[in-house]
């Protein structure tokens, strides 16, 4: 009689509908219609197009620029302090000058101060971005973000060749 009743199970676990088990009645339904369809774009109809033979690069590769510095960083380092600091200390000074006789700055005060340290500041961040960009290190630099500007124009104006190329063969 057990052998009975496991028939049953395994005969009821067959006829399981899962789709009504899923099935939802409050669900929204979709509509039959979509009406939301965005069409595609047309495909532009693919041409012979006259290839460019790759341009050698006009310019040197940025390992050969190289810069023969003699000595350590310290060196210079200090090096650009035994130029900069006298040169940033003098317009400070003629800056907290300009302040007291121009815009009658109090000597003792702190927009004396600020008017000294400022033209100090000016002076001296100006020295610095300046010996970074014309240092050894700074050309270097400079020579790659060049070269990758001219890289990006010159496939630029080779797609833009290809296009036209392209454009015209659609026309025809």
């Amino acid at each position: 009689m057990s052998q009975h009743k496991q028939r049953d199970v395994v005969t009821e676990a067959a006829t399981f509908d899962l789709e009504a088990f899923w099935a939802d009645d409050d669900a929204p339904q979709l509509p039959a219609v979509r009406d939301n369809f965005v069409k595609a774009a047309p495909v532009r109809k693919v041409g012979k197009v006259q290839v460019l033979p790759p341009e050698p690069v006009a310019v040197q590769p940025a390992s050969l620029t190289q810069g023969a510095v003699s000595g350590s960083h310290l060196d210079r380092a200090k090096s650009f302090n035994l130029v900069a600091l006298p040169l940033a200390g003098g317009v400070g000074v003629g800056s907290l000058i300009v302040g007291l006789v121009g815009f009658s700055v109090p000597i003792m005060s702190v927009a004396a101060l600020a008017w000294l340290w400022s033209g100090f500041l000016l002076t001296w961040l100006i020295a610095w971005g300046l010996h970074l960009l014309f240092s050894a290190d700074g050309v270097s630099l400079l020579h790659t973000v060049n070269q990758w500007d001219y890289l990006k124009r010159e496939q630029r104006e080779r797609w833009r060749y290809y296009n036209r190329q392209l454009d015209q063969d659609g026309e025809q």
